[in-house]
């Protein structure tokens, strides 16, 4: 049913013309809430893409700071990691890890001494670990 104001309404008329236009709105605002919802999850799955790719960066790291370490626990003496971290051109050139050593690996502090100071006078190491998930888990929602 079209609305024109020229021609007069009876009240049944009226009341199913304002029953259409609620129903017509009804639907609009129901498509455009399915809009926003199909949007959301698509930018959540670019989010959850972005991560995984994050996640992988750092695992790929993670693998090589551990080979390095194993590399320097096995056999590297002094003098050829000195030869080897020579230039830094010769290291970009290899596609190998480099043996020489990282200020950033060394400048880290246990993670043992920081995280359970003194566990004899104070709580059991597994109470500080509990105590720590439980403050991990709870902590508010960075936004």
């Amino acid at each position: 049913m079209r609305y024109e104001p020229d021609v007069p309404m009876t009240k049944e008329e009226a009341a199913i013309w304002r029953r259409e236009q609620r129903r017509k709105r009804n639907r609009e605002s129901a498509a455009a809430s399915r809009q926003r919802q199909r949007d959301r999850i698509t930018e959540l799955e670019e989010e959850v893409e972005g991560w995984k790719t994050k996640v992988d960066v750092a695992m790929q790291r993670l693998a090589q700071l551990e080979q390095l370490h194993r590399m320097k626990a096995t056999s590297v003496s002094p003098d050829i990691v000195s030869s080897n971290c020579s230039t830094s051109t010769d290291l970009a050139a290899s596609n190998a890890i480099s043996p020489c050593p990282s200020p950033e690996l060394s400048s880290f502090p246990n993670p043992t001494e920081t995280e359970f100071p003194d566990l004899s006078t104070s709580m059991k190491k597994e109470e500080v670990l509990n105590l720590h998930l439980k403050e991990k888990i709870f902590r508010p929602a960075k936004s």
